[in-house]
């Protein structure tokens, strides 16, 4: 006679769609809660630019639990991130002008020096990014134990 011995799985493993559900309720107010966060610390970087104002996020828990922060001006990669030293040469062909110390000035290539950038954004999301997998694995455990 041959004894037999089995292990059952969480119902969870059968039922997806309750799984999912149990997940995506257990994770939307942390994750929210950590978008807030982050966006709230990209807005005091940027704090008296025009671009502090600009600092939306959006959160999604299907198909990926992502968190994205988001920034549409279409300067800003410009202020973030570095730049190379370039040549600034009008668009219609004619003359660059500016006015600096009063007076109007005209040329038609300017050699722009690049810039360092301000870089604050990425640590911000690399400072975020443990708090994130503590939410989702906490939110997967809790979704786990309700099945």
């Amino acid at each position: 006679m041959a004894t037999r011995f089995s292990l059952r799985g969480p119902a969870w493993l059968t039922d997806r769609a309750a799984f999912g559900a149990a997940y995506r309720a257990a994770i939307r107010a942390p994750l929210d809660s950590l978008a807030t966060t982050i966006k709230g610390q990209a807005v005091s970087a940027y704090s008296g630019t025009r671009f502090a104002a600009g600092f939306t996020y959006r959160t999604a828990v299907s198909p990926y639990t992502e968190l994205r922060l988001f920034q549409r001006d279409p300067l800003f990669p410009y202020v973030e991130y570095p730049t190379r030293p370039h040549l600034i040469v009008p668009r219609a062909g004619g003359w660059l002008r500016w006015v600096a110390g009063g007076s109007a000035h005209f040329a038609r290539t300017v050699h722009h020096p690049g810039t360092k950038g301000r870089n604050v954004i990425d640590p911000i999301l690399a400072a975020a990014a443990p708090r994130f997998a503590a939410i989702v694995t906490a939110a997967v455990q809790e979704a786990a134990t309700r099945g």
